[in-house]
């Protein structure tokens, strides 16, 4: 089998309170601060930011499961769940259909693509158990994927080779590469005369490293292999264009870096793999080559993903670059007060090209749950610990609207532990 046969109700900005407006205008409570940043540390404008969130009291720095939804985006999710409620089967019936149409409009936009090339789903894990389901595999084709691959799509490859007879091929992704070339060589030299596929992450989630993904996505396809990339930690954080990137599959969740409510994520694939794929779910009233097949799932509850437009639209009035400078800045802010001190090591890259929100840290002589536990019990720092054969530590990700202290609060208590030793 050779490469060919795996291809054989919408508030706009000025709604959410992003329009133009003078710096001094007054705004309305839960709408975004007016114009950009000055930069990534205008604490007058990301407290704003701020503002848009529900107060925590505790320190909140695992933002990587899923980021929570801004004001204006939960008032549009209420909206729906509200309208979906007074109108019932009619607004299911004749409503729902424009809206999601919206919304997959805006999502083929921010991944600079069209709408028919995006299938509204549920999360990463959907998608990606979609496509690697989906694929037309014969017991030993093989795939390739990375010793740092995300625990559910290690169990899609699991399943894969028990139940088809894949070949399971790893790349050891260098955890501090010299350059863009050696993550792709990791990924080159570990095809095989049967590789069909291979499953790239954008952002890993053990460390928060960056990868070349364009690089290694052209290295593949030069060769005949599907480059399937798992974006979840990207979209949201980096600028996504899948095409551009050379991806064949690109899937992601929108409740992450996105922020919209819980339950949403995106796949997107080039035109020519969409009719090779079965759905997982059943669908014969719709062409083999489109997209939308891949979106039957039963009934869901239909707000959830009426509100991605608002997410999309709070994502845009920050920009991207702008919000990834914010990221940056936070995270460079508590990774070099800790980078020196004795006894603390840091498990994720220091140059920003490979660097995002996440990064993890560990402290010599603790166990990272034990570590994640004392930031809990003794500063009230939320984080998770990250118990891996490659990467072991204390998982850290800011978000748009942390706090400088709060960065500053987890560098002296990680100050704090390392001074201390293990049983303190």
């Amino acid at each position: 089998m050779r490469r060919r046969v795996f291809s054989s109700l919408v508030p706009g900005l000025a709604a959410l309170g992003c329009a133009p407006q003078r710096a001094d205008a007054p705004r309305s409570p839960g709408s975004p601060p007016a114009g950009a940043p000055r930069g990534p540390d205008d604490e007058a404008w990301w407290s704003q930011i701020a503002g848009l969130y529900p107060p925590l009291d505790f320190i909140n720095l695992e933002n990587g499961f899923f980021t929570r939804a801004a004001a204006p985006v939960m008032d549009a999710h209420r909206r729906a769940r509200d309208a979906i409620n007074r109108e019932g089967a009619r607004y299911m019936r004749l409503s729902l259909l424009p809206a999601l149409e919206a919304v997959r409009t805006r999502l083929a936009a921010l991944l600079h693509t069209v709408p028919e090339q995006v299938a509204l789903l549920r999360n990463t894990t959907e998608a990606m158990n979609l496509v690697l389901q989906g694929l037309p595999w014969q017991p030993g084709d093989e795939l390739l994927g990375s010793d740092q691959d995300y625990p559910t799509n290690v169990e899609i490859e699991d399943t894969l080779v028990r139940r088809r007879g894949v070949v399971l091929r790893r790349a050891r992704v260098p955890e501090a590469p010299a350059s863009d070339a050696e993550v792709v060589d990791a990924f080159v030299r570990e095809l095989g005369p049967r590789t069909r596929a291979a499953l790239v992450t954008h952002v890993i989630h053990l460390s928060g490293q960056v990868l070349p993904v364009a690089a290694i996505c052209a290295a593949l396809r030069e060769r005949g292999v599907l480059a399937i990339v798992d974006g979840a930690h990207a979209l949201g954080q980096l600028e996504v264009d899948p095409a551009g990137l050379s991806a064949d599959v690109y899937a992601a969740s929108l409740h992450k870096w996105l922020g919209a409510p819980l339950g949403n994520g995106v796949l997107w694939l080039r035109r020519e793999h969409i009719a090779a794929i079965e759905p997982l779910f059943a669908d014969t009233s719709k062409a083999s080559d489109d997209i939308r097949r891949f979106e039957h799932v039963g009934t869901r509850p239909a707000h959830d993903v009426v509100a991605v437009d608002d997410a999309i639209a709070l994502h845009e009035h920050i920009g991207v670059a702008a919000k990834r400078a914010r990221l940056l800045w936070l995270r460079e802010r508590w990774v070099d007060a800790v980078a020196s001190l004795p006894g603390v090591r840091l498990r994720c890259p220091r140059a920003q090209p490979r660097a995002s929100a996440i990064a993890t840290v560990a402290v010599e002589g603790m166990a990272p749950a034990a570590l994640a536990e004392r930031l809990w019990q003794q500063h009230r720092i939320y984080t998770v610990a990250i118990e891996h054969p490659v990467i072991q530590g204390v998982r850290v990700s800011v978000h748009p609207s942390t706090p400088v202290a709060h960065v500053d609060a987890i560098a002296q208590a990680l100050a704090s532990s390392s001074r201390r030793g293990p049983g303190a």
